[in-house]
């Protein structure tokens, strides 16, 4: 699945990013969010593990995640 959207807020050490539309993922396994930061406008690829939303990539704009 993949969604767009504002970054609001990254928990790196916590494991997690926020959109601004209160949209939360956890990192999945490898996921670098490096040079990101909140206002960027981001695609998000994502799984979804039970209730949880566990992002697999994340580009800058609407590129293809």
């Amino acid at each position: 699945m993949k969604t767009t959207g504002k970054l609001k807020e990254i928990n790196s050490a916590q494991a997690w990013l926020l959109l601004a539309n209160g949209t939360r993922f956890s990192f999945g396994k490898g996921l670098s969010v490096a040079g990101y930061k909140p206002g960027d406008e981001v695609s998000v690829e994502y799984e979804m593990k039970g209730d949880k939303k566990i992002a697999t990539r994340v580009n800058r704009g609407s590129k293809a995640a």
